[in-house]
């Protein structure tokens, strides 16, 4: 008697085969399809997030070098002004007039008959600074930021004129019992801080202030 064997494997047809291999194939496209999908969604959120840094970072470069990387101020001809006293130095248009008065010193153009920035020698820290200015007629101090100016660590203070409400950057340098206060002067005619086209100037030469003791 002949023998059956049940645990005989078919012989797969054609056709199954045929579906295997396209079934394979349809798997690896949609692989193929999800991982160029990622890859593409990962290049698309890195260039927004490029652009979006690009165009809201603001980088202020300070340097102690005499040409400022503002190439809206030419600083090559500057020269600096140091004063002991205080224990700083800080650089200025050669062509500014530089004048002491008792505790400030002042910085005038040649152009006009008055100074556009001066450097006040104020008794105590940051709060005898803020009582001081707020003293002054129509000024109010409204912000105050601590930051690093050429590696010095400083107080940016926001002062509005209030009777014209126009908004103005000043700096001021706390040493161990007095202060450095460096604002805009205001037109004393008009009342109006320093033009737009000074406080460029002043910013750079905050840039290039230095301590010297």
């Amino acid at each position: 008697m002949e023998e059956t064997n049940n645990n005989s494997t078919p012989t797969p047809t054609k056709g199954s085969r045929t579906g295997v291999v396209v079934a394979f194939v349809v798997v690896i496209l949609v692989i193929a399809g999800a991982l160029w999908y990622s890859f593409s969604g990962t290049n698309d959120n890195t260039n927004n997030t490029n652009k979006v840094m690009s165009e809201n970072t603001n980088v202020t470069v300070n340097t102690n070098t005499t040409t400022n990387t503002n190439s809206a101020v030419d600083t090559s001809d500057w020269e600096t002004y140091t004063n002991e006293e205080y224990g700083i130095s800080i650089q200025y248009p050669f062509e500014w007039e530089v004048s002491k008065y008792e505790d400030s010193v002042y910085f005038s153009p040649p152009e006009i008959q008055d100074s556009v920035f001066l450097i006040s020698r104020i008794s105590g820290g940051i709060d005898e600074v803020v009582n001081y200015v707020n003293t002054i007629q129509n000024h109010r101090v409204d912000e105050i930021n601590s930051i690093i100016t050429n590696g010095i660590n400083a107080k940016e203070i926001f002062v509005t004129h209030t009777s014209v409400d126009q908004q103005y950057r000043n700096l001021t340098i706390e040493f161990d019992d007095y202060s450095l206060y460096m604002p805009y002067k205001a037109n004393p005619d008009t009342g109006f801080p320093t033009s737009l086209e000074y406080q460029k100037i002043i910013d750079v030469m905050h840039s290039t202030l230095m301590i010297t003791q």
